[in-house]
């Protein structure tokens, strides 16, 4: 073992209580009225969810915007511009694109 591990390993084992903190359940909230849309970063591209509620426990809508969908249409279809029909396959799987999020 590195020396940085041992050195981990007597600290970690020193610290008393418990390590675990007690995590509130997702489906027990109460979530406002109105709507909200976050975004975050994902492997693929920005990823989206828009959220919108009338006050009660549930949300009234939820979208997801894939990563997929915002480059994948738009990209290709500039992509494609005199290119031969046989080729659009070869040019959308180039993008690296989810199909079931394009389908979306």
């Amino acid at each position: 073992m590195s020396h940085d591990a041992i050195a981990y390993a007597t600290y970690a084992s020193s610290i008393t209580g418990p390590i675990r903190c007690p995590l509130p359940n997702p489906l027990a909230w109460n979530i406002p009225k109105g709507s909200a849309y976050a975004r975050t970063e994902s492997s693929k591209g920005e990823l989206g969810f828009y959220a919108v509620s009338d006050g009660g426990s549930k949300p009234w809508r939820v979208h997801v915007r894939g990563a997929s969908s915002m480059h994948a249409v738009q990209v290709l279809e500039n992509l494609c511009k005199g290119a031969r029909l046989e080729d659009v396959a070869q040019i959308m799987f180039s993008l690296d694109a989810c199909p079931p999020e394009v389908d979306r």
